[in-house]
Parts: C-alpha cells; sequence; structure tokens
C-alpha cells in the first residue's frame, strides 16, 4: 500500500487552529475560507500561491447586551454577485452572515447555537444548511448587501427565486451535528441526515416531505453523525460516518435501498469527512481526533493509502484532531485539503486510482 504524502503544507500565520473551512471558487480556483480561533476575525488561504489574508468582522449580535465577539467552529462560504459571503456560529453564537471583505454584518446573530455549516447546492442555487446540537436542521439563502432579508418562511417557498433572503426552509423531523448530506439524486434534490425519531433520512427539498426512510446496518454499533451523497455513472450512494464506521447504502432504487457491510476506520473517532467521485470511483476521506486521515476507495472497501498522522501534535496533552476535509479540484487535479488542530492547512493528491463499479 502507498504511503499518503501532502504535496502542500500551511502553518496558520496567527499560530491558532482552523476549526473549519469551506470553499469558495474564485476565478476558477479553489480559495479555502477558514475560521481559525479568533474572535471577530476570519481567513483565506490560497493553495495556488500560499497566500493567506485575515478578515477583520463586525459584532454579530442583534442585541448589545450579548456582547462584543464571534464564536465560529463551524463556517460555510458562498460566492454571492462575484463576493464571498461568510456564515457561521458555534456552541454559543447563532448563525450570522457576513461579507468577508469589508466585514459587514449580512444578518445578525442571537442567542442560540450551531454545530455545523454548509454551503451545498440545492435547486440550483447555493444555499447554507445548518445543524445544531438539538433536534432540527435549518436552510438559509446567503444574504446580499442591501437585500431586504426576512425570516418569515411565509415569504418563500424552497422553489422560488433569490429575490427573499434569510431562513427560507426548516424542519424538526431531521437532525445532525456533523456533515449534513445534500444534493441530486433521483432528479430531485435533497438533503439527508439522522431522523430524529430514529434511523436515517433522505429528505426532498422542494416538495418539503421524506422520500427514503432507513435503518442503519444491522451489524454497526456506531451512530451516525456525518452524511455525504456521491453519483457515478447511473448508480447513487448515502455515505454515513460513525465513532470509527463508515456506512455506505446503494441508493440507486429508492425502494430497493442496500447497505453494504460496514467498513473499520482506523484510529480515533472520525471528527471530519466528505466524501466524492475521481476517476469513476466513490471516495471519501476521514479525519480522526488523534490526527488521523485516511482516503477511501468505497467501492473496492480499502484504504488508497496508508494512514497518515501528520496532523497529530507532538504534545501528548493537547488535542490533535483533524478539523475538516474537504475534496476539491486544484489545477486540475483531484485533492483533499485538511486541517488541523497542529495549526496547519495541507494539501493531499490521491493515490492512483482506476475506475470501476461499486459491489
Amino acid at each position: 500500500m502507498p504511503e499518503l504524502h501532502p504535496v502542500l503544507t500551511s502553518r496558520v500565520p496567527s499560530n491558532k487552529a482552523v476549526l473549519d473551512f469551506d470553499l469558495a471558487m474564485m476565478a476558477g480556483r479553489p480559495l479555502v475560507v477558514c475560521t481559525h480561533d479568533v474572535s471577530r476575525r476570519a481567513c483565506t488561504w490560497d493553495p495556488a500561491t500560499d497566500q493567506w489574508t485575515e478578515y477583520q468582522l463586525d459584532n454579530p449580535w442583534l442585541e448589545d447586551s450579548e456582547g462584543d465577539y464571534t464564536e465560529l467552529t463551524a463556517l460555510g462560504a458562498a460566492v454571492v454577485n462575484g463576493r464571498i459571503v461568510v456564515g457561521g456560529g458555534g456552541d454559543h453564537q447563532g448563525f450570522a452572515q457576513w461579507d468577508l471583505e469589508t466585514g459587514k454584518v449580512l444578518s445578525g446573530a442571537e442567542p442560540s447555537s450551531v454545530s455545523s455549516v454548509r454551503a451545498v447546492a440545492l435547486s440550483g442555487r447555493t444555499l447554507f444548511v445548518l445543524g445544531f446540537g438539538a433536534p432540527g436542521l435549518e436552510v438559509h439563502s446567503p444574504a446580499k448587501n442591501d437585500s431586504p432579508q426576512t425570516d418569515d418562511l411565509g415569504a418563500r417557498e424552497p422553489g422560488d427565486d433569490d429575490s427573499v433572503e434569510g431562513l427560507i426552509w426548516l424542519t424538526d423531523e431531521l437532525e445532525s451535528c456533523g456533515s449534513i448530506a445534500a444534493g441530486t439524486v433521483w432528479g430531485r434534490s435533497v438533503i439527508a441526515a439522522n431522523g430524529v425519531q430514529g434511523g436515517i433520512a433522505v429528505w426532498d427539498f422542494d416538495q418539503d416531505e421524506p422520500i427514503l426512510e432507513l435503518d442503519a446496518p444491522d451489524d454497526s454499533e456506531d451512530e451516525f453523525n456525518h452524511f455525504a451523497l456521491a453519483t457515478v455513472q447511473d448508480r447513487a450512494f448515502l455515505l454515513a460516518a460513525g465513532e470509527r464506521v463508515l456506512g455506505v447504502c446503494d441508493v440507486s432504487d429508492p425502494d430497493a435501498p442496500a447497505w453494504a457491510e460496514p467498513i473499520t476506520v482506523p484510529g480515533g473517532d472520525i471528527e471530519c469527512f466528505d466524501a466524492g467521485v475521481v476517476n469513476g470511483c466513490v471516495v471519501a476521506g476521514t479525519g480522526g481526533a488523534d490526527g488521523t486521515f485516511c482516503l477511501w476507495d468505497i467501492a473496492d472497501r480499502r484504504l488508497l493509502a496508508e494512514p497518515n498522522t501528520m496532523h497529530r501534535r507532538e504534545e501528548p496533552d493537547f488535542p490533535s484532531e483533524v478539523c475538516a476535509v474537504r475534496f476539491t479540484q486544484l489545477d486540475a487535479r483531484p485533492v483533499a485539503i485538511t486541517a488541523g488542530r497542529d495549526r496547519t492547512v495541507r494539501v493531499w493528491d490521491f493515490p492512483e486510482i482506476g475506475s470501476n463499479e461499486h459491489s
């Protein structure tokens, strides 16, 4: 098995850990948009030039009595009219949005909490999907400068145009404190996460109804916290990550979903997860609490390379988790980008992988 080595490593200039990041496509290149554990700040990293830029953010609180700080442990980024809008929150800060370049607050925070944020494509638009430490998911439209906003769900249905901003969809039927799956399956825009009543649910975003409700695999004792969707050729897969296990369900036929045998993941508990398609194969990346990073060929149920622990900190009493992983294209080649508690961001090439079908 080949060894897994980063092709680029960059240390965060603030010497703080990147707790989460998202990718914004600017001029055809991915820009890493980060929250780096500094109040009222966000930053970007350009992997093509290894250039870091820090931005100041205005106070997001709607009420002055709530304070003058940000807690961004979860962050998403969207490009709106050529400008980057960041949205995020944390355990002690509700969801807020800013214009990254100016730091202007576009939608303010209320006293609540957010556990996960991701910008996703749904119904032909980029939207923010939010998870919480309690039952419920929300979808917000990225805010625009000098545009009216609303939290009135009656003002907009999920299939409407982008003329109204704010909270556009919510449900108390789904929950996830980690990565939430969103995409297009069976020609429908869907969101997948844990069902509040148990199992895993795939939800039709436009029709606001469940399409598929799944029990967890019989031989998996882990609770799934992270989800992803991948489609290759005419097949669709729902991927779920638990503490140290990957579950893969073939959902090509919604009337006959089929779980494969769970895959055991080496290293510490899974803290972050992403999946996609590389060279016609479904692949996944897992980042562990102990700094272990793995790349997976899902079809062959195998590691693409030896697990790598470069994100593990040398100090034994300090946390070492891989905080975030995303797949993207860099210079026309597929790469994985990770961030860890070791205060670095790393870019990884995929080992050679051949095209094959899931079995």
